[in-house]
């Protein structure tokens, strides 16, 4: 086969970079299985506050050392405390670093002995950086036992792993730039929400749930000679025809009416991810790579 159309090449760099992604595994989580839009809301081992009956849910992204999530903690958790039918799942993403993890992890372990949303607004709250000693006397604050928390983090370590390894990429696939970032049931706002923005898009879906909105029917593509195009583009990986998706394929949520501002105004108090960085750099090497592949496979 020869690579001739830029798409094709870009389809050889895309399976490359699967392929060799094992290289990479120390910059980023595990592969996991395709991820559809009901995952963001199955808990799992996630945190989660959930009252008697509720009729929206928050999908909460951060990381405890993230500036802006701390900046507004405040305000997200008087806007959630205020309403009794919203439940809200936190998912954990630890991008800064090592210390990051150690907190995501032991806040996880906390909730078996129902202690995470006081230990949550401790950790948002303790001065930085997030050190043993910090989140020991976060801990302590928030009234939780330290020697069980590490029992409980011992005892359930894989699974907790599994779940900000999860967190992870959902926070990936919904295309969120950083933390802090929330899904409001069908709605992404990537950045982040003082009390009233979040009160806003609560109101919001809530909104949606009262007067549904009438999806329009999709239209198909045309190539050049007008006939419809294929939805997916046909690659040949070692023996086999791989089909790949449109790359303008529709997003998991819509960018939510705070999201749209954002993009107007060019302003955000998103912290960005650096996680992304070291995507940036695989994809550069697996492009790299492919190039090579095709003037090799010219010259053959």
């Amino acid at each position: 086969m020869t690579l001739r159309s830029p798409a094709a090449l870009r389809t050889a760099a895309f399976f490359l970079l699967i392929t060799t992604a094992p290289a990479f595994a120390q910059f980023g989580e595990p592969p996991v299985a395709e991820i559809e839009r009901e995952d963001f809301f199955r808990e799992g081992v996630a945190p989660v506050s959930k009252p008697a009956a509720h009729d929206v849910t928050v999908v909460y992204f951060y990381d405890y050392q993230c500036p802006a999530c701390r900046q507004y903690t405040p305000s997200v958790e008087k806007a959630l405390r205020e309403d009794k039918r919203v439940r809200v799942i936190y998912r954990d993403v630890p991008i800064f670093g090592p210390r990051s993890e150690q907190a995501a992890k032991l806040a996880i372990a906390s909730r078996y002995q129902g202690r995470h949303d006081a230990f949550h607004r401790a950790l948002m709250t303790q001065k930085l950086p997030l050190d043993e000693p910090a989140i020991r006397a976060a801990a302590d604050k928030a009234g939780v036992d330290w020697a069980r928390l590490q029992k409980d983090a011992a005892a359930h370590s894989s699974e907790i792993a599994a779940q900000i390894a999860r967190n992870l990429a959902l926070h990936d696939a919904a295309g969120i730039a950083g933390t802090p970032a929330f899904i409001v049931n069908d709605s992404l706002a990537d950045g982040a929400l003082d009390y009233k923005g979040l009160k806003g898009e609560i109101a919001d879906a809530r909104a949606k749930i009262a007067k549904p909105e009438t999806a329009p029917t999709p239209k198909a593509s045309l190539d050049e000679a007008g006939n419809e195009a294929e939805a997916v583009a046909n690659v040949m990986v070692g023996d086999e025809v791989v089909m790949v998706a449109d790359e303008n394929a529709t997003p998991l949520f819509k960018p939510s009416a705070s999201s749209e501002a954002t993009k107007a105004t060019g302003k955000s108090d998103t912290t960005s991810s650096r996680r992304p960085l070291f995507a940036g750099i695989a994809a550069a090497l697996a492009a790299i790579a492919a190039v090579l592949l095709l003037r090799r496979r010219r010259t053959a």
